[in-house]
């Protein structure tokens, strides 16, 4: 560990919120207008640690601040795995299933729509608000859905490109299956490798 980790660890604060909602809640919702049964779920480490990488980043300690930024969207990626794999336990317990996870501001899901879940998450009561621009302070926080039923809606799979609108994207993948085999994965089509401009590693 190092001693920026050292530092960012005790600065995690995390605590999460979740409410299980209908129909009559994802109506309002052009991206889950047509899922019956949903969790949604905001997840947040708080301020600390990004407070503590602008602090470096001011003193001109840049890799420090990268540091600190880097151990912060981990933190708060872990938490919000560790926050879908309790709701998937609970689910499970019923008899149904729950799809993967997924964000406002991929895919087809307007990162506007945050302004409707922050409430009914209870964001303000976890410290945590919107932008102008709806992005979320602190940056360190995550908003997801996940769809409930016997055979949930899923609303992206191991490629997520299948689900991007950006159908000339020079980083875009496509799904290989080997029914033989059993397999699937992803195979580059684009012209370059590199940073998805929608924020995802081809």
């Amino acid at each position: 560990m190092t001693a920026v980790e050292a530092e960012c660890r005790p600065l995690v604060k995390t605590a999460w919120s979740l409410v299980r909602v209908g129909p009559d809640t994802l109506s309002c919702s052009g991206f889950l207008g047509d899922v019956d049964d949903a969790v949604l779920c905001l997840v947040t480490i708080g301020p600390g640690v990004e407070k503590l990488a602008e602090d470096y980043d001011h003193a001109g300690e840049l890799g420090r601040a990268l540091i600190a930024n880097v151990y912060g969207s981990a933190a708060a990626e872990a938490a919000a795995e560790a926050a879908n794999n309790y709701i998937r336990m609970n689910i499970e317990r019923t008899g149904l299933f729950c799809s993967r996870r997924f964000s406002p501001g991929y895919g087809g899901w307007e990162v506007q729509e945050q302004r409707w879940l922050l409430p009914r998450l209870h964001g303000e009561q976890l410290g945590v608000t919107l932008t102008a621009g709806c992005m979320m302070v602190p940056r360190k926080s995550v908003t997801f859905a996940v769809s409930v039923g016997t055979v949930p809606a899923e609303m992206r799979d191991d490629n997520e490109c299948d689900h991007c609108d950006l159908a000339d994207c020079r980083y875009r993948r496509t799904t290989v299956s080997d029914e033989g085999r059993g397999k699937r994965w992803t195979q580059f089509v684009g012209p370059e490798s590199g940073f998805c401009p929608r924020g995802r590693w081809s």
